[in-house]
């Protein structure tokens, strides 16, 4: 690949690309872009869409072709899969990969259509979801996905595969600072793996939201309108200006596409664990960056790294999977006053015994919280390995909206330590005139 230098590129470089594609393609994985439609016929899109999978509920039918205003779904379907060697644009992350189009977000929609949604083809058929939707960026509210969405998370990944779950790739979110992953109900989920952007240099593109819940980033956009996505678009053209978390949440579902090729029999936390160990760690010497006590590095604005797909093929190759899923719950209903305005906060324990500890992957934390501004209030948890997960903070879209009611938070960032000791929550207000409880 010879860059000419424009846009910014170094000029006179060669650079040796060698495709993993000799090996895999997604040959035999099905992902499903849940999304505003996936034109079916695009000339680099139409050998991978001949399938009888694909559902509409905004139609009502099985077609789930885009109208006129649909311009979201068909370039994320081009980053997963457009086909390569054919002569027509790119190439997809996961070019042989079969791609079904569910058409739901062209209009609005239950809680029972996106849980159908969900739940579509994942006995044995769709392997893999990719979702770059989700609740409005950087507008201050909490949303979580409904009751139904969260039953049929919880089904997919028990059924889906045949037993080793559903994978559902999740858009972090393009709020930027503004917004946070741990305030979107669905890329909060532990049911989903939510992928935040990285620009060409290796930063964190300016929309992507920081937070506890992000898994990993890949590669998207920047934040000038020369670094766009290049990819298919509707009516059987091409764009170069796509991005967003919107762009890596599918690269994400390519790559893992490709692992699902490499080892069938990975389940679903399975993928989330490989994808963690085999992150490339951005700006290492970034404040931001902690070792857990498990060795592991995280940061709240790249997750566990970089996407790195060459690495996470070979780990799936041989891959021994993980355990049954185990969880403890600890709950104290016990009202703590959060004083006003002071650094020091207020905090409340929870200890697990040592016969009860169990290697740790993901955790929850619900909090029903009073409080006439949440917007004053920075919330994080500390495990018994003195990780601190930065869970919500004073944020001016938050400004005047009251109350966390029953909020569930995730973190990832204890990935791999031990559950048992003590956990801490702690709750500070540093802004003066409202007290909380």
């Amino acid at each position: 690949l010879k860059n000419s230098g424009a846009n910014g590129g170094i000029a006179g470089i060669d650079v040796n690309i060698e495709p993993l594609w000799d090996r895999y393609s997604g040959a035999g994985v099905t992902v499903g872009v849940v999304d505003d439609g996936l034109q079916l016929d695009h000339p680099d899109l139409a050998a991978n869409t001949s399938n009888n999978l694909h559902k509409d509920w905004n139609g009502s039918d099985d077609d789930p072709s885009p109208e006129s205003e649909d311009t979201h779904g068909t370039p994320c379907a081009g980053v997963v899969a457009a086909v390569a060697g054919n002569q027509q644009g790119g190439a997809g992350a996961a070019p042989q990969a079969q791609l079904v189009g569910l058409r739901l977000i062209a209009a609005a929609v239950s809680d029972q259509q996106e849980a159908e949604a969900m739940n579509w083809e994942t006995a044995q058929a769709i392997l893999i979801k990719s979702n770059s939707w989700g609740p409005n960026d950087a507008e201050g509210e909490l949303e979580a996905a409904g009751p139904l969405v969260q039953s049929a998370f919880i089904d997919s990944t028990r059924n889906g595969r045949g037993g080793r779950g559903t994978v559902h790739v999740w858009a972090a979110g393009n709020g930027g600072d503004d917004d946070n992953v741990n305030y979107d109900g669905y890329a909060n989920s532990i049911y989903t793996i939510a992928i935040g952007a990285v620009n060409d240099k290796g930063q964190r593109s300016g929309y992507s939201e920081p937070g506890a819940a992000k898994v990993v980033s890949a590669p998207s956009d920047g934040d000038f309108d020369d670094q766009g996505i290049t990819t298919t678009d509707i009516n059987s053209n091409y764009r170069y200006d796509f991005g967003g978390t919107s762009s890596a949440t599918p690269l994400a579902a390519g790559v893992i596409a490709l692992m699902l090729e490499a080892n069938p029999d990975l389940g679903w936390r399975d993928v989330q664990e490989i994808l963690i160990r085999c992150a490339r760690q951005l700006r290492p010497d970034d404040a931001g960056w902690h070792l857990n006590a498990a060795k592991i590095p995280f940061s709240h604005d790249f997750g566990a790294g970089l996407i790195d797909a060459a690495l996470a093929i070979e780990l799936a190759e041989d891959w021994t999977n993980l355990g049954a899923q185990q969880s403890i719950t600890l709950t104290d209903s016990a009202p703590l006053a959060i004083p006003d305005q002071d650094s020091a906060g207020v905090e409340k324990t929870f200890t697990i015994e040592a016969n009860d500890s169990f290697r740790v992957e993901h955790v929850s934390l619900t909090v029903d919280i009073a409080h006439q501004d949440r917007s004053n209030l920075t919330i994080s948890l500390i495990s018994p390995g003195g990780t601190e997960s930065v869970l919500a903070l004073p944020q001016e879209t938050f400004a005047n909206k009251a109350n966390y009611d029953n909020w569930t938070f995730m973190t990832v960032h204890n990935w791999g330590e031990q559950a048992a000791g003590s956990w801490t929550l702690k709750v500070v207000d540093s802004v003066h005139g409202n007290a909380g409880i």
